[in-house]
């Protein structure tokens, strides 16, 4: 049996003189024949009958277009097959991605007009697209959305159980032979930024633990800091790994943004998220809010995607985050915090030629391959990926920094009252600023409930007058202490 190709060519042969152009492409159509044979047939039929054809209808080659120069930019010519094992319908908002793109989601609109290219002809000259074909058929592909699943299939469920397209797909990686003796170039100016080496070797391994299980995020992540100084190669860091996972790593992140509620897409599907500098002084809100807020980011398994523009999705969230600041008030961060590790950089840069050498590097592909490697062998034994964060001098130096009047009041209170209770009036005049300002309602509260206290139930009558108060210290005894006890507890103080 002849194929479409041999009986085009049989048919081209038997062709008789043709007085048009168009009667050629009328006949082309038919078969559905790939652009490319159409070309070199119409012109092998001209050859053919050259000596037939009028001048004015004398079939020549197109003039050469910006599509000749670009190839990749030429509309592809789908099948029916092709689309059925490529494409998804997307219940939600009825859009098609490709398994192959699928941080691309068209509407099906959009999608027939892209695919427009693509079509069959029935027998009365009909033209159907191979899009609508699709939609029709009973075999597509039909999941409800798209989600972010490190390690998972190209379908895979989202946190709340819907199948999904998974934007996950593992990067290729080719082994260099010296990859051993390349990497060390990398491997040296962490040395350099990180001089402690319980840190070095801890940052490391949170490198390693990356590319060896993206899908597991740690319970930590990291803030490197100067107290000012700048130059030092820590964006090399994030330069680096930008190309070792080209496009899991989010870079210029604003945090504050987003810890105000903004748009979060930037940082969906990333494995890391890089701040290059980070102030407390930036946020909009009060630093206590912001200190939660980053708690939830640091934490969170899951993340409402919220892109600015396009439909909003679920993942789970795999980002850590390397945060770098110039200052020690960076982030204002609770004493009791565990998620992140602060580390003190060097205040003094290397000679421009280091940094020279090191940032040419960064266009050799089998040096970044090398530094990808290096992570891949690492051994992860010892990691352990819920490990509290360390409070260290530069941590505790940033808490100290960022840590409020009224808080560090309040600290004061709990350790020099000479009683375990206070009463909510005592409370605010010992947290009242320089002028004279006492916080109450729910900004008493919250710096009290900060600092550790713990509200007591209902009142206690003092002088006749009922009144509120806090315990300092031992709260399990005075939480289960009577009336009697907590009032001569509070008159030490009171004398009432």
């Amino acid at each position: 049996m002849l194929s479409t190709v041999e009986k085009l060519k049989r048919d081209v042969d038997a062709l008789p003189v043709y007085r048009s152009s168009k009667e050629v492409e009328t006949f082309f159509r038919r078969y559905n024949a790939p652009a490319g044979h159409v070309l070199s047939w119409r012109e092998r039929m001209h050859k053919k009958n050259a000596p037939n054809v009028r001048p004015e209808e004398t079939i020549s080659k197109p003039a050469a277009t910006a599509s000749d120069d670009f190839p990749q930019c030429r509309a592809r010519a789908w099948t029916l097959p092709e689309m059925l094992t490529e494409c998804v319908f997307l219940q939600d908002g009825a859009q098609v991605t490709t398994l192959s793109k699928p941080d691309i989601a068209l509407s099906f609109q959009n999608f027939r007009t892209m695919t427009a290219a693509s079509f069959e002809r029935t027998d009365a000259g009909k033209k159907i697209l191979i899009a609508d074909q699709w939609a029709a058929h009973p075999e597509r592909l039909e999941v409800f959305g798209r989600t972010h699943a490190p390690g998972r299939p190209a379908i895979a469920a989202d946190p709340l159980g819907r199948i999904c397209v998974n934007f996950w797909r593992d990067i290729p990686h080719t082994v260099p032979r010296d990859w051993e003796g390349r990497c060390k170039l990398f491997v040296d100016h962490i040395a350099f930024l990180i001089p402690a080496p319980f840190e070095r070797e801890l940052f490391m391994d949170w490198l390693a633990h990356i590319e060896q299980k993206p899908g597991e995020r740690p319970h930590f992540h990291f803030l490197m800091r100067t107290d000012g100084a700048q130059g030092i190669g820590r964006n090399y860091l994030a330069e680096v790994m930008a190309r070792m996972w080209p496009g899991r790593v989010s870079l210029s992140v604003d945090l504050m943004r987003i810890l105000d509620g903004g748009f979060n897409g930037l940082v969906a599907g990333s494995l890391v998220a890089v701040v290059d500098e980070i102030h407390a002084d930036q946020a909009h809100a009060s630093p206590r809010r912001v200190a939660q807020a980053l708690k939830s980011e640091l934490t969170a398994s899951v993340r409402n995607v919220r892109p600015k523009y396009g439909r909003e999705y679920t993942e789970f969230c795999a980002t850590r985050w390397l945060m770098f600041s110039n200052h020690v008030r960076a982030l204002p961060l609770p004493k009791e915090d565990r998620r992140l590790v602060v580390i003190k950089n060097p205040e003094v840069a290397k000679d421009s030629d280091y940094y020279r050498t090191i940032y040419a590097a960064l266009n050799d592909g089998e040096f970044i391959a090398s530094v990808r490697e290096f992570l891949r062998q690492r051994d992860l034994s010892d990691f352990n990926p819920g490990l509290h964060a360390p409070l260290n001098d530069a941590k505790s130096a940033m808490i100290l920094a960022t840590t409020s009047a009224a808080d560090l009041a309040a600290a004061e209170v709990i350790q020099q009252w000479p009683a375990d209770l206070i009463t909510s009036g005592e409370l605010a005049n010992e947290l009242a600023d320089e002028d004279g300002k006492r916080p109450t309602g729910s900004m008493l509260r919250a710096i009290a409930i900060e600092a550790g206290m713990v509200p007591g139930r209902g009142q206690i009558k003092l002088g006749g007058n009922p009144v509120r108060y806090w315990i300092l210290r031992n709260s399990q005894i005075w939480q289960s202490a009577n009336h009697m006890q907590m009032r001569t507890e509070l008159k030490k103080v009171t004398g009432r």
